[in-house]
């Protein structure tokens, strides 16, 4: 599905859709200030974090969502809930906001996840929140003014993790917009690229334990962004951006949004999983599942909902949870999928690579 068919998602009206524009190399970003506070996790053995995508909505879909992903924290961990949460983009649809008192921060996100109370929400900017000039400046700033939003930056790495835990954020429409196209564009591009690759580097290479990457835009997908590059499944701007940096890292898991669908891709070629949320507000279709020698779809289901992750030293358990917003209040009691991944198996399939 090309960019222009995503604003007809909203029924924008087709006059517009030159609207559509990405400012990814327009913009000189600064980051928070200032910069979120973070509880330390440093001494837990137990980490329970929420991951979900395209989120920004303000719809009755939403607001399930956030009531499930409480219910479910609080069913896991009474009294305690869960750690954190990775939003992988697309924060407010269409255009992103105006300024940090634009309303639809609590429209499309404070009023739906009120029911997490100050659950860290870290997030990732998505194309659709770089479609206004000055959207993605405003959401870092807006990390001083909400007890939940945390964008430190547009990339950047989790704070307060213990010792055997590593994640890194990544603005992946700036790699997704450096298309071979425009010289000066990507000219533009390239340097700020080359800094987040050298940042997520410094962050995850070489640390023992999990070493964990999101963004918004997968590497694979069965959903409809999946197929625009033939029947290949593949984002062949996020792939030769992002696969040296997760071979060369040893990173196990990379999370992703962009497609409205949920899913659960594996790479054995490559050594690494690939978890895509990004139902948390709408669901589209599945396009095609990827199944060939060297990438598979093991889950793929085009339902609202968001993924659990239970990480410990030794196991990495990812859940995923299935919304139905036309039975609001149904109690999630199991996992529509899951998988637990053990970190000596992980070790041995990223060094056999």
């Amino acid at each position: 599905m090309y960019r222009g068919i995503l604003c007809l998602l909203t029924g924008i009206a087709a006059a517009l859709l030159s609207a559509c524009k990405s400012y990814t190399a327009d913009v000189v970003l600064k980051p928070a200030d200032p910069p979120p506070a973070s509880a330390s996790l440093a001494a837990e053995t137990e980490i329970l974090f929420l991951i979900l995508g395209d989120t920004g909505r303000g719809n009755i879909t939403q607001a399930e969502t956030g009531n499930r992903m409480a219910e479910v924290c609080e069913t896991r961990r009474p009294g305690r809930g869960c750690d954190f949460a990775l939003v992988a983009g697309d924060l407010i649809y269409m255009f992103g906001v105006k300024s940090t008192s634009d309303r639809k921060f609590d429209t499309h996100f404070e009023t739906p996840f009120a029911v997490l109370g100050d659950l860290p929400m870290w997030s990732v900017p998505g194309n659709h929140d770089w479609y206004k000039r000055g959207s993605v400046q405003a959401q870092i700033d807006y990390t001083a003014r909400s007890p939940r939003w945390r964008m430190p930056f547009n990339h950047f790495g989790v704070s307060g993790l213990p010792a055997w835990l590593a994640i890194y954020g990544l603005d992946t429409s700036m790699i997704h917009d450096r298309k071979g196209k425009n010289a000066a564009k990507d000219a533009a591009l390239t340097p700020l690229i080359d800094t987040q690759i050298a940042s997520a580097k410094s962050t995850l290479c070489g640390k023992a334990g999990w070493r964990l990457l999101f963004g918004h835009h997968p590497i694979y997908s069965s959903g409809p962004h999946g197929m625009e590059n033939g029947n290949q499944g593949t984002a062949k701007e996020i792939h030769a951006s992002l696969a040296p940096l997760i071979q060369e890292c040893g990173v196990q898991i990379y999370f992703a949004g962009h497609d409205h669908i949920q899913e659960h891709i594996r790479s054995p070629k490559e050594g690494f999983d690939q978890i895509t949320e990004g139902a948390a507000a709408a669901a589209t279709k599945v396009a095609g599942a990827i199944a060939n020698e060297d990438v598979s779809s093991l889950f793929v289901r085009a339902e609202p909902g968001f993924g659990l992750v239970t990480a410990t030293p030794q196991a990495l358990k990812v859940e995923f949870f299935c919304v139905n917003p036309d039975q609001p209040g149904q109690a999630l009691t199991q996992p529509c999928y899951q998988f637990t991944l053990p970190a000596d198996a992980a070790q041995k399939r990223y060094a056999a690579k």
